[in-house]
């Protein structure tokens, strides 16, 4: 038997205790690491956090913070700038004002929520397990896409040859 995806939402908040049944209240799940970038024309590390509200039904609001390690606050995604995406599981979303990335969040296998990000060069990609109404774990990672060797960040203004998440850490609160 095949559950269509809404109803396979609602049933796993439910099942894992993430949404109440009867309840619009929200869930919030926040998801902090640092990203080290490395080799290529420059290395950094950037503090990440990804917090994502579970509205009830189908409907999400996702906000991605970057603040680059040892930089104070400026512009684009290093200096400290927010990007929110409000909408539903599996529809995409643009997480970058400007840029032709492109986002989704779907239910995964075993009690996870999966966020994908379709960047130039590569894929980020978070899975979030969950275990009941309050405890989360949570694993990122990057990916190149066939035929890239480097990847590309600020618009190909920088190159890295590895990228990698550190320090993950994940909670739940609501």
């Amino acid at each position: 038997m095949v559950i269509p995806w809404v109803r396979a939402v609602v049933i796993v908040a439910v099942v894992i205790g993430a949404v109440p049944a009867a309840s619009e209240d929200a869930v919030r799940i926040v998801v902090n690491f640092t990203m080290v970038q490395s080799g290529g024309s420059t290395s950094r590390s950037v503090a990440r956090t990804v917090e994502v509200s579970l509205l009830g039904g189908k409907q999400i609001v996702d906000t991605d913070r970057g603040q680059e390690i040892g930089r104070g606050r400026g512009r684009g995604r290093g200096g400290g700038k927010d990007q929110t995406n409000q909408g539903a599981f599996r529809s995409s979303f643009h997480p970058r004002e400007g840029r032709r990335a492109t986002g989704n969040w779907r239910v995964g296998p075993n009690n996870t929520l999966v966020r994908t990000v379709s960047y130039g060069s590569h894929h980020e990609t978070i899975v979030i397990a969950l275990s009941g109404r309050t405890s989360c774990v949570a694993t990122v990672t990057f990916r190149l896409k066939p035929g890239n060797r480097v990847f590309m960040g600020k618009g190909g203004a920088m190159t890295f040859t590895d990228v990698q998440a550190q320090n993950i850490s994940c909670s739940i609160s609501g």
